[in-house]
């Protein structure tokens, strides 16, 4: 009997509102205008009994403590294994001070708010799970 295996996808909007206090210019400023939207993008797979999130998060970088928090309020809320869920970060430099840094305090109201959405991506996803298909290569010998 083959297991079934199952992807879904889904992103949210985590753009900060204009006023935001911003990291990544070595000076704070606040958000002034929006160049692009930001997103959190969630990528879930299942495959029997295990299911495992890759998260991309449009932040600066993602701390450890902010990651653990992330990864025990997805475990919370869907009961996907923290050591099943991988995060990364894009690197932009507008974006919520998320961590203390080029001389910028965090901004823990917006912090809250964007892991509080990055679970809200990975809930999507799994309500967007569908079996899907997989397509394996056909094995080839190299005969050197």
């Amino acid at each position: 009997m083959t297991e079934s295996f199952k992807a879904g996808a889904a992103k949210v909007e985590i753009t900060p509102p204009l006023g935001t206090l911003i990291n990544g210019d070595f000076l704070p400023h606040y958000a002034r205008w929006i160049h692009d939207p930001l997103y959190a993008k969630a990528l879930v797979m299942q495959s029997g009994t295990t299911t495992i999130a890759f998260v991309v998060i449009d932040i600066m970088s993602i701390s450890k403590e902010l990651a653990d928090l992330i990864k025990e309020d997805i475990y919370q809320r869907t009961g996907i294994e923290k050591i099943n869920v991988l995060l990364s970060a894009t690197h932009t430099h507008a974006v919520v001070s998320e961590t203390d840094t080029l001389l910028t305090p965090v901004d823990f109201a917006n912090r809250k708010k964007i892991f509080e959405l990055v679970t809200t991506a990975v809930l999507k996803a799994l309500k967007n799970l569908h079996r899907q298909r997989l397509h394996m290569a056909p094995r080839r010998h190299l005969i050197m």
